[in-house]
């Protein structure tokens, strides 16, 4: 009997351990295969992108090319890699480009979606081809259950241009989760490093995944500490976070990989071995 039990429990832990390298060779496969889509799709993006930006092609060229693309990799390509380099009079003419084609229709149109994460998707794109006709759009987003979507929501005030509306989210405020003050304080980072010591390891983590979306470099000792800290998932969003800072959060994984903290180093470790598109995609997850 006895000897019965110990080998049901070992067959149940090798099953659990097949199961396990199982998951992570899919996980692998798939994170690979993202970022050849990603690295591809960057490719067909960067020759009319900077033709534009020269004034040698033009915002349709451009759209064109995302026309073309998987509507994720569009999506990705245009408000993570497009967007932040364009001036506001080049956005403003690819949001005409774009407004009316069938993958921006679809994507806005997840507004509505039971899965928060489609919703979000809805909200980064409104931050790019908004307009002052999208304020009932954004409005709804601005009152969304999940914060990630109201945060997301928040970076389209400007470009929608609906003072009432603005004043409406400045009246509501304090209603809002502590990730959405942040994104519209004048002093965002010193808040959000302010965060990373809050009780709430929930406010910790959120802090140091937004440190990493808004490129905080001067929030390396906070991250770095933040590999130390008693939650896990603090752990992980200080080191995507340190990995999306380029050469200097990257430095400061690599000096965490020969701490004694077995924790810090284990995590430093972990993502230390990532792509840069697998990071990208798991700060956005």
């Amino acid at each position: 009997m006895r000897f019965s039990v110990i080998l049901f429990v070992a067959v149940v832990q090798g099953a659990f351990f097949a199961l396990l390298v199982l998951l992570l060779f899919v996980n692998r496969a798939r994170r690979s295969h993202r970022s050849r889509a990603a690295a591809a799709a960057a490719n067909m993006v960067a020759e009319p992108f900077q033709r534009w930006l020269l004034g040698k092609g033009t915002a349709a060229d451009l759209a064109n090319v995302l026309r073309r693309l998987p509507e994720r990799e569009a999506l990705d390509q245009l408000t993570i890699h497009v967007a932040p380099r364009a001036a506001p009079e080049h956005l403003a003419q690819l949001a005409r480009a774009l407004r009316e084609d069938r993958w921006v229709r679809r994507t806005l149109a997840q507004s509505t979606s039971r899965w928060w994460w489609r919703r979000l998707d809805a909200a980064r794109l409104l931050a790019v081809v908004g307009s002052l006709r999208d304020r009932t759009l954004l409005r709804q987003l601005l009152g969304d259950r999940h914060a990630a979507v109201q945060a997301a929501a928040s970076t389209c005030l400007t470009r929608v241009g609906d003072y009432a509306l603005v004043e409406h989210v400045l009246d509501t405020l304090h209603t809002r989760p502590p990730i959405v003050r942040v994104f519209l304080h004048p002093d965002a980072q010193e808040a959000l490093r302010e965060m990373m010591r809050d009780s709430d390891w929930r406010v910790r983590a959120q802090a140091a995944r937004a440190l990493g979306a808004v490129g905080a470099n001067d929030a390396v000792a906070e991250l770095s500490n933040g590999l130390a800290d008693r939650s896990w998932w603090v752990r992980f969003r200080s080191a995507l976070a340190l990995a999306q800072l380029g050469e200097a959060g990257r430095r400061a994984l690599r000096v965490a990989r020969e701490r004694p903290d077995r924790f810090a180093a284990d995590m430093a470790s972990m993502v230390s071995g990532l792509s840069d598109g697998a990071v990208m995609e798991l700060a956005e997850a």
